[in-house]
């Protein structure tokens, strides 16, 4: 489900509730890794390490410096400055050499030496002078152990820290990255993992060590062309209880060196497979990756358990020196990203991620361009582990982080984050634009709040976002979608669309003009402040509103207003024949492409018929109605109704006021009478179609072609200009036409073709046609039709439609 828009940026969110910010007040400053730590210093909350470069004003190189700052109730305190630690917030452990840095890898180790204080371990690489004379060079990477404590000196120097809180490795040359937290051996205790860095161009192999308290291990890789390398826990990727170590091997040039190699943790007293070249599926298998240029750097992190079949997976990034432009739309200098699921096949020994399988992952097609990619836990509270990434949508755009939900569907074999959809992930922009900014991170539930948060890291400095459960929206305009299952949906402040698609949801917009559609199921919505819509399809939805003019919609359901409080206007969408009805209040009414009856009631209402031929009742109150296209009949009871007749072939229609067309009000050519009142309808200088009801109307065409309908009663008929034609029917009574025009080309007609005892004009003139004075009478049984100062001389076949 949706927690965010599929983009959005920084300034949408809000410090303390969306986002947190790392404060640093040196002159300049930038991160390298951010870390969750456990309980170091055993107040109950966890801590968190932060490692960075910095120069103070003044100084013209900069220092690198590793902070750990303890966490409070509410996770990272707002209100700590990097630059300036005091010993109730933390510590800081510098180093005096401008060329080293201290921090290249952090990782959470628990407790290590059960003391009841979590520690951690981090590695740093060594510069010096070296045997050779050469001044000061680089002479490897150092990894260290640091043991938790509650005195913990406030400020260290890496080179002299105190032995009872630290425990450094031996030479150098080694602990190039850094993981720890695991149990790969089954004895219960926490192991450690570190890889060999920089070992040299031409070594045929890499090595990873894995100390396992009173044992250690080298994992042994192929190797043949330099190439960042490095080993981590992975968890527990063949469901068989025990954590794994992923070792990443590049090439530059020998392609059948690249490979992921994964070695399956063992049970106590087992002794683990070491070697690459013995995985068998059994022991650990063997992950092939592409060729695509010249690898130089891959990175094999944990996936958590992302599609939810409770075995953990990986994800690789790999990357190339250079790319070709060619079909396949990559760029140059580009990474590849792969998600491949964990198994318990013991068949599975070797996967080629270019002919990777759907059920064995899918590649990750980026906007443009890729870095680092590693599991952040379940960012949005759904139960599934989520993966965050960097990546550029181009190469002038900010820099994205973005986050992919978990997810127990099948995925295409390559899923394109163009095509990512609110429901599946989301992005966070923020500039400048640089290719990455290097720090990306899975935080763990900071605060408390049942999420797990990411940090990364900006322009501005390190931030923490915060992870929110799947019924949560931002500060902001949101655009959240439910499941199938029955869910609670939080817009908060902002115009926010939530879709609920199936189950029984609650749907809350919060303050701002919200859009609420509960789909199928049994639906409680609430808008909240603001102009709100609510979509619904089940007559058993509820809703609660807190103001603003606000909106009902369906394509299933009639509506009638007052059966919902507080909602002033209604749409019906779709096509089905539906009926809709206002309230008392002043409504705006929609109709579809149906053939809709729309009441307005009481009230002045606003009432247009949409496509079909509908049936418009104004109700009482000045109403302004509108046929639109369609053929509609249109009701009113005011002379202060006012009607637009549309595109359609639009009847205005009363039974307690007589109809002057010619009225400004009126903008429709029909219109018909109807009930028992004395009523007169008068035509505009259009061609009108004029009805007359059962009692004794006076009916006047005006100018225009005219058709005239008396229909009951004895009626008097006035065509004016125009070529007018006057209707006889069944039932008609004797009706009487004042200006018959029977001379000229431009004359009048009487229309008797629904008499049927009218055979012909023969069967007219002997039967039916009749000078009685200064008049000709048109005779049907007992109805009449009277053509005033007429002569039957006059009458030719041409007057009449037979």
């Amino acid at each position: 489900m949706t927690v965010y828009n599929k983009i959005f940026t920084l300034s949408q969110l809000t410090e303390g509730t969306d986002i947190r910010s790392i404060n640093d007040s040196s002159y300049f400053s930038t991160a390298m890794n951010a870390v969750t730590l456990g309980d170091v210093n055993g107040d109950g909350f966890l801590d968190f390490a932060f490692s960075s470069r910095s120069r103070q004003q003044g100084q013209d190189e900069t220092y690198s410096k590793l902070h750990v700052i303890f966490g409070t109730q509410d996770g990272v305190p707002s209100d700590v400055d990097l630059n300036n630690i005091d010993e109730s917030e933390g510590f800081t452990i510098t180093i005096s050499n401008p060329a080293s840095t201290i921090g290249l890898s952090i990782r959470s180790i628990g407790d290590y030496n059960e003391d009841g204080f979590d520690d951690f371990m981090f590695s740093t690489s060594i510069y010096g002078n070296d045997p050779f004379g050469n001044g000061n060079s680089y002479l490897g990477n150092k990894i260290v152990i640091f043991y938790g404590g509650d005195e913990i000196p406030n400020l260290m120097d890496f080179n002299n820290l105190p032995e009872e809180y630290a425990e450094y490795g031996s030479g150098y040359s080694f602990g190039g990255h850094t993981s720890g937290g695991a149990d790969f051996n089954g004895d219960s205790n926490i192991d450690t993992v570190s890889s060999s860095y920089r070992l040299g161009i031409f070594e045929p192999e890499k090595r990873a060590f894995v100390n396992l308290g009173d044992q250690s291990y080298e994992f042994i890789v192929p190797k043949k062309r330099h190439g960042n390398f490095e080993a981590n826990f992975v968890g527990d990727v063949n469901g068989d209880g025990r954590a794994d170590i992923a070792v990443s091997s590049p090439s530059i040039r020998d392609v059948g060196m690249r490979s992921v190699s994964i070695f399956f943790g063992v049970s106590q007293g087992e002794t683990p497979e070491t070697n690459a070249a013995n995985l068998n599926g059994t022991n650990g298998f063997t992950i092939q990756l592409p060729s695509n240029g010249a690898l130089i750097n891959v990175s094999t992190r944990s996936a958590g358990d992302f599609n939810g079949d409770g075995i953990g997976d990986l994800i690789i990034t790999a990357g190339y020196a250079s790319r070709g432009n060619d079909s396949d739309g990559y760029n140059e200098s580009s990474r590849d990203v792969f998600v491949v699921f964990g198994t318990n096949d013991p068949s599975r020994s070797d996967i080629d991620l270019s002919e990777l399988d759907t059920w064995e992952g899918f590649q990750i097609v980026p906007y443009y361009d890729v870095g680092k990619a590693l599991s952040v836990g379940d960012f949005n509270g759904d139960g599934l582990d989520d993966i965050a990434f960097e990546s550029r949508m181009n190469p002038d755009m900010p820099t994205p982080v973005t986050v992919l939900y978990g997810t127990t569907r099948i995925l295409p074999d390559y899923l394109d984050l163009a095509t990512l959809n609110p429901n599946e992930g989301f992005s966070v922009q923020f500039k400048p634009n640089k290719p990455f900014l290097g720090l990306l991170s899975g935080a763990g539930d900071t605060n408390g709040d049942g999420n797990d948060d990411i940090f990364f890291q900006t322009a501005d400095g390190v931030k923490l976002l915060l992870g929110r459960p799947s019924n949560v929206g931002i500060e902001g305009d949101n655009y959240l979608e439910g499941t199938s299952a029955a869910e609670l949906i939080d817009g908060e402040a902002g115009h926010d669309t939530i879709l609920g698609f199936a189950g029984n949801d609650l749907l809350t917009g919060g303050i701002g003009n919200d859009i609420l559609d509960g789909g199928t199921g049994i639906d409680t919505l609430q808008g909240g402040d603001g102009d709100d819509v609510y979509v619904i399809d089940h007559e058993n939805d509820t809703l609660f509103d807190s103001g603003g003019r606000d909106q009902l919609r369906s394509d299933v359901l009639s509506i009638a207003l007052w059966q919902w409080t507080g909602i002033e206007d209604a749409r019906l969408s779709g096509f089905l024949d539906l009926v809709l009805a206002g309230d008392d209040a002043d409504n705006s009414l929609w109709g579809n492409s149906g053939a809709n009856s729309l009441y307005g009631n009481n009230g002045s209402d606003q009432i247009f018929g949409g496509d079909g031929a509908d049936t418009i009742v104004g109700g009482a109150g000045a109403d302004a109605l509108f046929g639109g296209a369609g053929n509609d009949v249109i009701y009113v009871d005011s002379r202060s109704d006012t009607v637009r007749g549309g595109d359609g072939d639009n009847i205005m229609a009363s039974d307690n006021i007589s109809i002057d067309l010619n009225s400004d009000n009126f903008d429709v050519f029909h219109a018909a009478l109807f009930g028992t009142r004395k009523l007169n309808l008068t035509g505009n200088n259009g061609g009108n179609a004029l009805y007359g009801n059962d009692a004794r109307n006076v009916i006047r065409g005006g100018g225009g072609v005219d058709g005239l309908y008396g229909n009951g009663g004895s009626d008097t008929l006035i065509g004016g200009n125009g070529i007018d034609f006057f209707v006889l029917d069944t039932g008609y009574g004797q009706d009487r036409v004042k200006d018959f025009k029977a001379t000229g080309r431009a004359h009048d007609r009487v229309d008797v073709r629904d008499i049927k005892s009218i055979k012909n004009f023969a069967d007219l003139q002997k039967n039916h046609l009749r000078q009685i004075g200064d008049d000709v009478v048109v005779v049907a049984g007992k109805d009449r039709l009277i053509l005033e100062n007429t002569d039957i001389d006059n009458l030719t076949q041409s007057h009449f439609l037979i």
